[in-house]
């Protein structure tokens, strides 16, 4: 198998999921960090290392103490991202 092919087979595979996590979060009032980062066209670990530093939308851990579960409220990340519309750079969020 060829690098290009692999590359392409891998991207494929993640727009697919992608898809499939976005169409889930319609319905969903909590959504896992797969669906919260495609709701919010983030990759998986920026949400995670924001999680570790404090930083961008809050979240439930479930069960298994600090290796439990992460979820987030669907209304929640709406909020954060309408908390983080801008009109120009000049007035973007500190802590971005």
């Amino acid at each position: 198998m060829s690098l290009v092919f692999a590359i392409g087979k891998r991207l494929r595979r993640s727009h697919r999921l992608s898809m499939e996590a976005t169409m889930q979060t319609e319905t969903t009032p909590y959504l896992t960090r797969l669906e919260a980062a495609a709701l919010c066209r983030l990759k998986v670990q920026t949400l995670a290392a924001w999680a570790s530093q404090g930083r961008g939308p809050t979240f439930i851990r479930v069960g298994g103490g600090p290796r439990g579960k992460v979820l987030y409220s669907r209304a929640e990340i709406e909020a954060w991202l309408a908390g983080r519309v801008v009109r120009s750079t000049a007035n973007e969020p500190a802590g971005r």
